[in-house]
């Protein structure tokens, strides 16, 4: 082994000093505990998720850890979580720089690993307006999502006639990127299109590339060494890179500053106006960097994410077919069958917008948010918190919390719901499907859309059933990026035949 190796190594191993979970009362370090202590923590195959909620029965709502080289604090209940998130959002704010999140955003030239600060700030509130602008408000959104929808309702309706089962998840995936390719450079895609291949196939391999090699962030030292799994990342976000450049220089050879198209044409016009001194501030430009990597957030974030929930709304949906007949009751009562459902629908549909409230608790499609990392001194539950300590908000446990909910692993959209049958208006103080405060989720707006649209669209049209003597989709997941169902196959029927 040459010598840079074995160095590498001892620093590796000086580096990882671990110490157990512990309740935090005065901010004390956590207790170094013996290295094998730990590594049967580690190399559990429980996922995270679930590790940490049991150790905050066990340490408290609030304990410290160490993970390889990082010290992490974790925060397990709805309190605390409003605390970090929402009363201290600006404190809590910062990003850590990690090797892949910094492969897959240049340094943190995006939104979702930036650090929080005055050009993240500007930064922010530019693509923000960006995507309002871009989408013409939601009557535009809901065009592009529901055409997608209608194209989806298409192909499945063959599947439907031939009687054979089919996994949707593929399917999914490729209309929910129709509908993002849409909004962000204007390319709308068939079926076999080589480029949403392209598209398909970076994504997949940078989400299954990260969840292979996060080991990598806790032990940053290991990206000397010839992982296949960072060689995979690299090479899927050039191939990403090279779309979006290629996509850039498009836009700016054809951009008409008067009629722009989508959200590159918008974000292109602030990098204008930035250029020309109009609302600029000091050390916030928007460079071509950032403008790119804005566009790669919103295939990362939009993407995986809301394909994901839609695939664990169907699987939970066969588990509970009385839910979507009361779904599809109401469909009929309130839509009928001369139209399609439209957004302005889901004020109208709550045992449909329940369903969704329901798994978008039930199961998080990220039940460990992204570490946050106080950018000051401060105070969380009574505990000094220094500046650069890193937070992780583990949203599995305050989603599943037995003091905050009732049956927390039953799947129950009526806990959602009024005394009336109506949607409630104020949400539980422990419900965060989409994070809270300055971090919020950008593309909620078009997540909640698209999360309605392609289920008030499928369930109209199709009655979901199990395949015949085959298990029920599992309900336990496969984490990585995200937390994802297990495949699974189901049967569509007609409801109109």
């Amino acid at each position: 082994m040459s010598v840079p190796a074995l160095c590498a190594i001892l620093a590796l191993l000086l580096q990882w000093v671990p110490g157990l979970p512990e309740r935090i009362v005065s901010a004390p370090p956590p207790h170094r505990l013996p290295l094998l202590t730990n590594l049967r923590f580690l190399c559990s195959k429980e996922p995270m998720h679930l590790l940490l909620q049991h150790l905050a029965r066990a340490h408290g709502d609030l304990f410290s850890l160490r993970l390889g080289c990082r010290s992490l604090l974790v925060v397990s209940n709805s309190t605390l979580t409003r605390e970090v998130l929402l009363r201290q959002g600006r404190t809590f704010g910062g990003r850590q720089r990690m090797v892949t999140t910094d492969i897959i955003s240049r340094g943190g030239q995006n939104i979702a690993f930036g650090d929080y600060g005055t050009c993240w700030r500007v930064h922010r509130k530019i693509v923000h307006a960006a995507l309002h602008e871009s989408a013409h408000g939601s009557r535009d959104m809901e065009r592009i999502v529901s055409r997608e929808a209608g194209q989806l309702c298409t192909s499945l309706a063959k599947v439907a006639e031939s009687g054979e089962p089919i996994e949707l998840s593929e399917m999914l995936g490729r209309a929910v990127t129709n509908v993002v390719c849409t909004l962000v450079f204007s390319a709308t895609y068939g079926e076999h299109d080589p480029e949403l291949a392209d598209v398909l196939a970076y994504n997949r391999g940078i989400v299954r590339s990260v969840a292979r090699h996060a080991a990598v962030d806790a032990f940053p030292l290991l990206r000397l060494f010839p992982l296949s799994g960072l060689r995979e990342l690299r090479c899927c976000v050039a191939t990403r890179d090279a779309l979006l450049n290629r996509k850039l220089q498009q836009h700016e050879e054809s951009l008409d500053p008067e009629n722009p198209r989508d959200l590159m044409d918008w974000l292109l016009i602030s990098q204008i106006k930035q250029d020309q001194g109009k609302g600029s501030i000091p050390n916030t430009h928007l460079s071509n960097d950032r403008l790119l990597m804005t566009t790669a957030d919103i295939f990362g974030a939009g993407v995986e994410t809301t394909a994901t929930t839609l695939s664990w709304l169907f699987a939970f949906l066969l588990h509970y077919p009385e839910v979507q007949q009361r779904i599809q009751v109401e469909l009929d009562e309130k839509v009928g069958s001369e139209r399609d459902p439209r957004w302005e629908d889901h004020s109208r549909l709550p045992q449909l917008e329940s369903a969704i409230c329901e798994v978008l608790r039930i199961r998080p499609v990220a039940p460990l948010l992204v570490p946050h990392v106080a950018m000051r001194d401060t105070i969380v539950g009574g505990c000094s918190i220094p500046c650069g300590t890193q937070v992780i908000v583990n949203m599995w446990a305050v989603h599943h919390d037995e003091r905050q909910w009732e049956n927390p692993e039953v799947f129950d959209p009526g806990r959602f719901l009024d005394v009336d049958g109506e949607l409630l208006v104020k949400k539980p103080q422990s419900y965060f499907p989409f994070g809270a405060g300055p971090r919020i989720c950008l593309g909620e707006v078009l997540a909640r859309q698209e999360l309605f649209i392609f289920s008030a669209w499928l369930l109209h049209r199709f009655h979901l059933i199990p395949v015949p003597d085959r298990p029920l989709p599992s309900l336990e997941g496969e984490v990585g990026v995200v937390l994802r169902p297990s495949t699974y196959s189901l049967l569509l029927r007609l409801r109109n035949s």
